[in-house]
């Protein structure tokens, strides 16, 4: 088996691509869900690799499939809008290379407007809810700035899919941006998924409705909460006692 698209016969014209597979604080994947449930996107293909976990998902009617990602498109204000979301990223060098090429490939044959990858990161910088934007060209810069996103002037490495895509974009000569958002990159992150979607929101003039995702965070910001108040129990607790226990 090799790396494969299978598609579903819709042909998306000249759209943006944006893609989400899971990475740091999910922070791609919930991005991109928000946006296939909002907008109502239709599956139009597939992609299989060999290089994704070897391992069969079976759902709750007992069904069994492989590992996969997800190409849905909507079409929002005129604009066509394909979304790649899907069960993991590839778990080899290689593979990562393999699947981002097809990707890539994929939206050259569709004659994509553009390539948008979503991810996060971690930074030790005291600023909180960044999102950083990359791009292929300079004068694509400006657009990310005036959206939301900032520059990392030091320059920052992004592993995986997210980064390869726009470096391999470049490379075949298609614009490509990158959107991180800051996360601590301990759990899912809907707070700095939000984040992202509003500033793609702004480069790409869409209007979203956040209401569902507003739900989310607050849920999560509650979890956070009580975690955090057993955390102070725990700290307590283990100051009252000494003992400490090796096995």
């Amino acid at each position: 088996m090799e790396t494969i698209i299978k598609e579903k016969g819709l042909k998306p014209r000249n759209p943006t691509v944006i893609e989400g597979l899971p990475g740091l604080g999910s922070i791609g994947g919930l991005a991109v869900s928000f946006l296939i449930d909002e907008l109502k996107a239709r599956k139009i293909a597939e992609l299989y690799s060999p290089y994704f976990p070897y391992q069969a998902i079976v759902d709750s009617r007992g069904i069994a499939r492989l590992p996969r990602g997800e190409f849905y498109c909507s079409t929002k204000d005129g604009k066509d809008l394909v979304m790649l979301s899907g069960d993991c990223q590839p778990q080899t060098n290689y593979g990562q290379y393999e699947v981002a090429t097809k990707i890539v490939q994929y939206a050259a044959k569709c004659s994509a407007s553009q390539i948008i990858s979503i991810g996060g990161f971690v930074s030790p910088q005291k600023e909180k809810d960044l999102v950083v934007g990359v791009a292929t060209r300079h004068d694509l810069v400006p657009k990310l700035t005036s959206a939301g996103a900032c520059v990392e002037k030091a320059g920052i490495p992004i592993v995986g899919i997210a980064g390869l895509l726009v470096a391999l974009a470049r490379l075949m000569g298609l614009d490509a941006i990158c959107l991180l958002g800051q996360t601590t990159g301990l759990g899912p992150d809907p707070a700095a998924a939000q984040r992202v979607l509003r500033v793609l929101a702004n480069a790409l003039n869409l209007k979203l409705n956040f209401s569902n995702l507003n739900r989310q965070v607050a849920r999560m910001r509650r979890i956070e909460a009580k975690v955090g108040e057993i955390e102070k129990k725990l700290t307590s607790t283990f100051k009252k006692d000494h003992t400490i226990y090796i096995g």
